[in-house]
């Protein structure tokens, strides 16, 4: 059987709050990502979020993958 893996994650008044374990090594990982005071605190916190959740889960972008995963803040073109 694969390993188990496990990621919870908080929401807090100014951001996020992850905790996990992987249970092949055991290893502890807690991660605070708050809002920060730039442009769009609550979109760059979430995109930071499903950043870590993508390298916590081993999920990489190489040049030598024919596909990437990208998480980006687009502006919305019925706005503009």
């Amino acid at each position: 059987m694969g390993e188990d893996w496990k990621l919870e994650i908080k929401k807090v008044s100014n951001g996020y709050i992850l905790k996990g374990r992987n249970s092949e090594t055991e290893i502890l990982m807690e991660k605070v990502i708050e809002e920060s005071n730039i442009d769009l605190p609550e979109l760059n916190a979430m995109q930071n979020l499903l950043w870590e959740i993508m390298e916590y889960f081993a999920i990489f972008n190489s040049k030598h993958n024919p596909y990437h995963l990208n998480v980006k803040i687009e502006k919305n073109p019925a706005k503009e």
